[in-house]
């Protein structure tokens, strides 16, 4: 399949990747991982053989879930990431940080999400 866009970032290549081709992806000046300034500033994202005949460059799976949240952000160095993200930038963020499981955006608005540690969901109070 095509290598995935990716907001706020760009690609080692374009176009169609098949399996076991890897594509690494920077992020923007200004933009890092984990919102932090001196943060991991890119990623690779590798296609994965199915047992289709078409071969597809990955991402998490991600199923959205209302009404309830995700618990404790995920570990980020000495500290946990607690950066407020865009719900796009939150999943390229998960997706490169091993501790993270989820992401939980305040009252569905895509625009403020955080990464989460949990795979526990609870009802949210919002």
């Amino acid at each position: 399949g095509n290598a995935p866009t990716m907001d706020h970032s760009t690609a080692s290549r374009t176009g169609v990747v098949v399996f076991p081709e890897v594509v690494t992806y920077t992020c923007e000046n200004g933009y890092t991982l984990d919102g932090s300034a001196a943060g991991q500033r890119s990623f690779d994202r590798s296609c994965k053989a199915s047992a289709s005949t078409k071969s597809t460059a990955t991402q998490a799976p991600w199923t959205k879930v209302v009404g309830m949240y995700s618990g404790n952000y995920p570990r980020a160095g000495k500290g946990v990431d607690s950066a407020v993200r865009s719900l796009e930038e939150s999943k390229i963020a998960c997706s490169a940080n091993p501790d993270c499981k989820a992401v939980t955006c305040a009252g569905g608005n895509v625009q403020t999400c955080t990464l989460r540690r949990s795979e526990t969901l609870k009802g949210s109070p919002s």
